[in-house]
C-alpha cells in the first residue's frame, strides 16, 4: 500500500511540474493532465505499461490541445502516469536495495 501512495504522490508532483513548465513540455501534456487527471492517477499505480507510454506521447506531442479528443487526453495523462511510476521505481529501488543490504548483511 505504501508503495502505491508513493507512486500517486510522484504523479501528483509530475502533474504540477508539467503544468508549471510551459517551455519544456508540449502544450498537449498539461492540457491532458488537467482534463484527464484521474487517468494519469490511475495509471501511476499500474505496472508494466511504461512500454506503451513513449509511443503514445510521441503520437500526440505535436498536436494542439484543441485537436485532442477525450480518448487522446486520457491516453496522454495515462502515459505520463505510467512514466512517473517507472521513473520513481528506477530511482528508488536501487536505493532500497542498498539499505536492505546494509541493514541485513
Amino acid at each position: 500500500m505504501s508503495e502505491h501512495i508513493t507512486h500517486v504522490a510522484v504523479y501528483e508532483d509530475t502533474a504540477r511540474l508539467v503544468a508549471a513548465d510551459k517551455e519544456n513540455f508540449p502544450a498537449a501534456f498539461p492540457y491532458s493532465i488537467r482534463n484527464a487527471y484521474d487517468s494519469g492517477l490511475f495509471c501511476s499505480g499500474t505496472r508494466g505499461n511504461h512500454l506503451f507510454a513513449v509511443p503514445i506521447l510521441e503520437k500526440y506531442k505535436g498536436q494542439k490541445p484543441e485537436q485532442l479528443g477525450e480518448k487522446a487526453q486520457e491516453q496522454i495523462a495515462g502515459a505520463l502516469g505510467w512514466l512517473s511510476h517507472r521513473a520513481s521505481d528506477l530511482q528508488m529501488k536501487p536505493l532500497f536495495q542498498i539499505l536492505e543490504d546494509k541493514n541485513h548483511p
